[in-house]
């Protein structure tokens, strides 16, 4: 167990971006669980960037289905950019292992209707007593 908090931390920092970007990146998380919702909201309040919403439904303590969308604004208004679908799959649950690990799964469809991005994503946690540590 001592040797996979490194390990976990290690991998957070490593997934750092090398750059500052204009807005804030998602936590992605493992969860939600079985007949639980989860939705988030990433960008900045009042800024003319890069805002969405994030809405999942868990199917099962292992699968959760949902969507994004994403918009720009709202200096002139809030201009829709992209939906995406999401499949996120929980492979082992951070509750019950020393660590957890699941897989995100999204692609966007601009609104022109054409396939934007497809994207695939490892989470890793740790949940210990004091700490949550995610990368």
């Amino acid at each position: 167990m001592r040797r996979l908090l490194p390990a976990a931390l290690a991998l957070a920092l490593a997934t750092l971006p090398a750059h500052a970007q204009s807005g804030p990146e998602q936590l992605d998380q493992i969860e939600p669980g079985q007949g639980s919702w989860q939705a988030e909201y990433f960008g900045t309040f009042g800024d003319d960037g890069e805002q969405g919403i994030e809405l999942l439904y868990g199917l099962s303590d292992r699968i959760a289905l949902g969507v994004e969308a994403e918009f720009e604004g709202p200096a002139d208004g809030l201009r829709f950019d992209s939906i995406a679908p999401i499949l996120l799959i929980r492979l082992a649950d951070p509750e019950t292992a020393a660590l957890g690990f699941g897989v995100k799964l999204q692609g966007a469809i601009s609104r022109s209707g054409e396939l934007e991005a497809v994207e695939a994503r490892g989470i890793v946690e740790h949940r210990g007593d004091r700490w949550w540590l995610q990368g």
